[in-house]
């Protein structure tokens, strides 16, 4: 086998050692340096000596092994299912979060309440935003019937739906129960206006 070829971090002296010396930490012959041999099967690559804190050497391969052994330490503290992000102060502030059927990104504010949600579940994508009281005031959401937009007062109750499906689209407004009262649509390019009673039955039709 050959000699295993390196340098001295130190003084830049070319050395050669036997194989069987891989690993051990000698005195360089020129400037009496400590350094470590390489390991004989690291020896058809280029080797890095480095200095570390200890006052000892490490090649490049000694030092990825602590990483990716510190990596495995963090995995065990790091969940697939959710991972949380926080602010200096220690504030929950992102929020992403997997499930079977549900998938989600939430976005908080200074207090650490929901403001902002994108989600993904079995109906389709969604876009939430939300106020200081944690009622959902606009919706976004794309499903098999297509996309709509809901706007909801402050108690949350929905009051507007604008919505797109395939016969066109359409407009409904709400009273302050949540009932539809006026309804738009354009369907096969003709526009209607429908004015509904408390049990959204049509009262009034145009044209």
């Amino acid at each position: 086998m050959l000699n295993i070829k390196f340098e001295c971090p130190s003084c830049r002296q070319s050395i050669e050692a036997p194989p069987e010396m891989g690993g051990q930490t000698v005195e360089c012959p020129s400037c009496k340096s400590a350094l470590s041999i390489p390991s004989s099967d690291l020896n058809s690559r280029p080797q890095e000596v480095t200095h570390c804190q200890d006052g000892g050497y490490s090649t490049i391969e000694e030092r990825l092994g602590r990483v990716e052994a510190r990596l495995d330490e963090l995995k065990e503290h790091i969940s697939t299912k959710a991972i949380t992000v926080v602010d200096d102060s220690g504030q929950e502030r992102i929020n992403l979060f997997s499930s079977d059927d549900f998938h989600g990104l939430g976005i908080n504010d200074a207090s650490g309440t929901v403001r902002v949600l994108l989600a993904v579940d079995k109906a389709g994508p969604s876009f939430g935003m939300i106020d200081e009281s944690g009622k959902t005031r606009a919706m976004v959401r794309v499903d098999g019937n297509g996309p709509s937009l809901v706007i909801s007062d402050k108690r949350g109750i929905p009051r507007i739906l604008l919505r797109l499906d395939s016969k066109g689209p359409g407009v409904i407004m709400a009273d302050s129960n949540g009932n539809g009262r006026v309804m738009i649509t354009v369907d096969d390019n003709e526009p209607r206006l429908y004015v509904l009673d408390r049990n959204q039955r049509p009262e009034w039709t145009a044209p």
